[in-house]
């Protein structure tokens, strides 16, 4: 055990071992008899491309066999898995019935991406603020598409907040890192869950070897044609809005965005990895530890310092070639001058700035200040890294990049 973890939260834990006693919580993940499950509950059978098989299986062996996964862990894996499968159902199943969703032409979506830590979550919320922006809630990334013809908003969202109110009631600790509940604008790389060529579950569960295989064998041609698909469904239900989104996943493929989204429009943000990685090492462990027993703060430390060098490379090789559709932004131009960094924004796409967008921003910067939940504390040394280490691996990327790291 890493940290010490709140007697609620110990409490909660206890409820799902006798949930294992009785059957109704796994002891492992098993591919078949997760898809089954997901099909029974939604009365469909067709999962579409075969591709994602490959990635759910890395995924459940790794869940299985990365860490010593407690009964919590096990259930939220469950639920969250069969989430995925039954939103692939659901999106295959449009695509059978031709929805004319589908067909939906997207308004030149904003796309915001970058290492983690880098700002991404103020910016995006700052440009989903004006009037004909929309960013996504929780709530509709969690479940894009009614489940059947009763299925309503609302039902939807009381779903969000049954999944949501054990975090808030059990580890309230973790808002000063991430704040999140059902109506909060969320990354979107829940809607790229059920491609099971995605990160989604490495946010807050060990699977190192699945990372191995994303890392390696990860289809993201064939991921990002069904988030594209996805966001059409969405774009249909927001008509006249522009989808404002952002995923810490999208650093890796604009290249593959693009093919899928021409009109798309990405940002890229930017922060010293000295300070932003070991701020993430700082989040990731806190969240991953809850759903196992013998995380190794310096193991998992160093793994975050891999994926995020395999990220950043991966991101610098594949913009070569949409770098007109890139907008480079700094974290620290955004902490000292954050309407500015909007209206810049704004320029680069050639958006209409008005003084009422202006005032918008100005409005929600001022209400969403930094440390609104309490501030988020750590040290590289924690997780077994030195800023040597750290300035060694970044090379590359920190020359490259030099005009936005500086604070």
């Amino acid at each position: 055990m890493a940290y010490h973890k709140p007697i609620a939260f110990r409490g909660l834990n206890k409820a799902f071992q006798l949930g294992q006693a009785l059957g109704g919580v796994p002891r492992q993940l098993n591919p078949d008899k997760l898809a089954h499950k997901a099909q029974k509950r939604t009365r469909l059978k067709d999962f579409g491309d075969p591709y994602y098989r490959e990635g759910l299986e890395a995924l459940c062996h790794s869940l299985n066999t990365d860490s010593r996964v407690n009964a919590y862990g096990f259930f939220l894996a469950e639920s969250t898995i069969l989430s995925f499968l039954e939103t692939r159902l659901l999106l295959q199943d449009r695509r059978n019935r031709d929805v004319p969703a589908l067909r939906t032409a997207l308004i030149d979506p904003i796309i915001v991406s970058g290492l983690p830590r880098t700002g991404t979550t103020a910016l995006h919320r700052m440009l989903s603020a004006p009037e004909d922006h929309h960013g996504l809630e929780w709530w509709e990334l969690n479940l894009p598409m009614n489940r059947n013809a009763s299925d309503s908003r609302e039902d939807r969202i009381k779903a969000a907040e049954t999944i949501i109110r054990p975090r808030e009631l059990f580890t309230p600790h973790l808002d000063a890192m991430h704040y999140i509940r059902p109506h909060t604008l969320e990354e979107c790389f829940w809607l790229l869950g059920g491609t099971f060529s995605a990160r989604t579950v490495t946010e807050y569960m060990v699977t190192y070897s699945y990372l191995d295989w994303y890392y390696q064998h990860a289809n993201a041609d064939k991921k990002y044609a069904d988030y594209a698909d996805l966001l059409r469904i969405l774009q249909a239900e927001h008509p006249g809005k522009r989808l404002v989104l952002k995923s810490i996943e999208h650093l890796e493929h604009p290249d593959k965005i693009i093919r899928h989204i021409p009109n798309a429009k990405l940002i890229q943000t930017h922060r010293k990895p000295v300070e932003c990685v070991p701020s993430y090492a700082s989040l990731n462990t806190f969240v991953c530890d809850l759903s196992c027993d013998d995380l190794d703060l310096h193991r998992h430390g160093r793994a975050i310092l891999d994926n995020s060098e395999k990220s950043i490379t991966a991101h610098m090789a594949n913009r070569i070639t949409v770098e007109d559709h890139i907008h480079d932004h700094s974290y620290y131009d955004m902490l000292s001058e954050p309407i500015d960094c909007v209206r810049r924004v704004y320029q680069k796409f050639g958006l209409n700035w008005t003084n009422q967008v202006a005032e918008t921003v100005a409005l929600h910067t001022r209400e969403n200040q930094q440390h609104k939940y309490g501030k988020h504390s750590y040290a590289l040394a924690d997780f077994g890294l030195d800023e040597a280490t750290l300035t060694a691996r970044f090379s590359a990327y920190s020359e490259k990049f030099a005009p936005y790291l500086s604070a």
